[in-house]
């Protein structure tokens, strides 16, 4: 029944990745096998198989790989004719020097969309750490629930797969459910190949610690427990830091803002009241006072509080939805 269920489960979201997925895709990854690449393909990118497993992309691995190797087939040559009549029809260039830049252009342009869809899953890998990081306290938090209402460690992971998709991680738990229900394989191995290619350091200890748990029969709620208190601890660590690096930006922009700007205007102002006297001393300026504030007004201080703004935004991205 808890099988059924399961493939009941799975079945309906790969359906619904497949809607959500171009046709495009599948056509390209068709191609590529009926020419006998997919095999080289999938050789030649193995160590992109972890980035895209945990990228949330929607995609396989086979058929990424495809895609990113005959996509840009099909949109150079757009590219290199565009660049062919501009150059010859617009440009008037010479016909071998039209022919030489549409040339270049089709190797350029499938190199860098190439390059592009190589480095989609990889920055979306990345992107998914500070979420996996943020979500570690609900996970223990509602193991060390379900180990106290006395769930069995296959009830536990089947109510985190349910749940992981609001918690960030339903690419790792979609892959230990498929690999244990579906294709029947040992699940502490299975928990520890898919710890290795976690996003975050922390969820991957989390899922080879439920692995250590499951072989040596110790409880959940034990595990859990330390689990939670650490992902709190570091939780409340990480929010401390955050405090302190604002309260120290906060002080640096009242000082660059504010005082500074005052410091320096009344500077001026003296220096301009002394007039020939200030240039006994060496004291001048290199631009009139006026000039001076409307340079701090209207660019200083506004270039200022743009870079504050921008280091605040990073500091509370580490922290944002705790």
């Amino acid at each position: 029944m808890v099988l059924e269920e399961i493939m009941k489960k799975y079945t309906k979201k790969q359906k619904a990745e497949l809607q959500r997925t171009s046709s495009l895709f599948y056509l390209l990854y068709r191609i590529s096998k009926d020419l006998g690449l997919q095999k080289h393909l999938e050789q030649a990118f193995k160590s992109m198989e972890k980035y895209i497993l945990g990228s949330q992309l929607k995609v396989s691995y086979p058929v990424y790989v495809a895609v990113m190797a005959l996509l840009p087939l099909f949109i150079a040559p757009l590219i290199a004719l565009t660049v062919f009549v501009i150059t010859f029809y617009v440009l008037y260039m010479p016909p071998l020097l039209s022919i030489v830049f549409t040339i270049v252009s089709f190797i350029l342009g499938y190199a860098i969309i190439f390059m592009l869809l190589y480095l989609v899953p990889i920055m979306m890998f990345s992107s998914r750490a500070p979420i996996l990081e943020k979500s570690l306290v609900v996970l223990y938090a509602y193991l060390a629930a379900l180990g106290v209402s006395g769930a069995s460690y296959t009830e536990a992971l089947r109510k985190l797969w349910e749940k992981s998709e609001t918690l960030g991680a339903e690419p790792e738990l979609t892959e230990v459910v498929k690999r244990v229900y579906i294709l029947g394989e040992d699940v502490v191995e299975v928990l520890k190949e898919v710890a290795e290619i976690a996003p975050q350091r922390d969820f991957g200890n989390f899922l080879r610690g439920l692995a250590n748990v499951i072989e040596s029969g110790a409880g959940l709620e034990n595990f859990a427990e330390v689990g939670f208190e650490t992902a709190l601890a570091n939780m409340q660590a990480k929010m401390k830091e955050a405090m302190g690096a604002l309260e120290i930006m906060s002080e640096m922009y009242v000082t660059g803002a504010a005082v500074m700007p005052i410091l320096a205007l009344s500077f001026a102002v003296v220096l301009a009241t002394m007039g020939p006297s200030a240039k006994m001393f060496g004291l001048t300026l290199p631009v009139p006072p006026a000039t001076l504030a409307g340079l701090m007004a209207f660019f200083g201080i506004p270039l200022l509080s743009i870079f504050a703004i921008l280091m605040v935004d990073g500091t509370l991205s580490k922290i944002r939805g705790w």
